[in-house]
């Protein structure tokens, strides 16, 4: 290309560039105030569930993982923005890709209820998932399994997560 097509495509540029950060103002209103969340229902009902899992552990060391940290929010059915702590029991389920339930786990109340924490986005739920618990093994197959948890409130309204997958077996 050209010198001079060069330098008149860099004056088109910048050209362009002003007139375009030329409609750009700054909103500098004076005011520090941070928006406010507000308080959290004072009755919250389950509308959703994130969950997040890590990557499965090898806790007896014998070359098969078996241990997982799941951890899970619950959000409330208004526009609230963080998680909320509700009363209720937890399920997960290790569901491998011909269907087939690989482990299950039922977290009744009090245990979940013990098992809460306070985090950035509010309370949630921690759990350390075995599939050794329980008199079972982890010397699996090698195979990829989706983590399916779900909660129930004491009302019985229910709220199921997206999926997690995980490797699990050897």
């Amino acid at each position: 290309m050209k010198p001079e097509l060069i330098n008149a495509a860099a004056r088109g540029v910048v050209a362009a560039a002003i007139l375009l950060l030329g409609g750009c103002v700054a909103d500098n209103s004076g005011s520090n105030s941070k928006p406010t969340i507000g308080p959290p229902p004072s009755e919250p009902r389950p509308g959703g569930l994130f969950m997040a899992t890590n990557l499965p552990d090898d806790s007896d060391g014998n070359g098969y993982p078996d241990t997982f940290v799941v951890t899970v929010y619950i959000f409330d059915q208004s526009p609230y923005p963080r998680s909320v702590a509700i009363a209720g029991s937890f399920e997960f389920r290790l569901v491998n890709t011909s269907g087939e339930v690989v482990r299950a786990w039922r977290i009744p109340p009090e245990t979940a209820r013990r098992a809460q924490i306070s985090a950035a986005p509010g309370p949630g739920y921690t759990f350390r998932m075995s599939l050794l618990e329980d008199g079972g093994t982890d010397r699996l197959p090698k195979q990829s399994v989706d983590v399916i948890g779900a909660f129930t409130s004491m009302e019985g309204q229910r709220v199921q997560a997206k999926p997690n997958t995980l490797s699990i077996g050897r």
